[in-house]
């Protein structure tokens, strides 16, 4: 049980927030709250392109094997501080437009919220 609070009050925001700080997107989104509840409680997520084609396949890795649905199936804690990406273990350099990246996907929501 402690393992799952932590998951949920440290792990699940910081996956979420890395997964931003990559593409400049969250992995969740629609305009509509019903919609985007079942989206998260479906765990339906992709990685895009072009915005995912310049990361490292072990920060990928990661993000797949953190955000999903079925608790028993994530990523321990253990498992994270071991992974690769964590340990900067990376086959690619991380994209370096990412501030960038976040301001467009922010303009297109403003507009298609117009």
């Amino acid at each position: 049980m402690i393992i799952y609070i932590i998951h949920l009050l440290v792990i699940m925001p910081l996956i979420k927030i890395n997964f931003t700080r990559l593409c400049g997107f969250p992995p969740f989104f629609d305009d509509d709250n019903t919609i985007l509840f079942e989206k998260i409680k479906k765990g339906k997520f992709d990685f895009p392109s072009p915005s995912w084609d310049n990361i490292s396949p072990e920060a990928i890795d990661l993000i797949k094997h953190l955000l999903v649905v079925n608790p028993n199936m994530r990523m321990t804690p253990e498992q994270l501080l071991r992974h690769p990406w964590i340990l900067g273990q990376t086959s690619q350099a991380k994209d370096k437009n990412v501030l960038d990246k976040m301001r467009d996907w922010n303009s297109k929501r403003k507009l298609q919220g117009t």
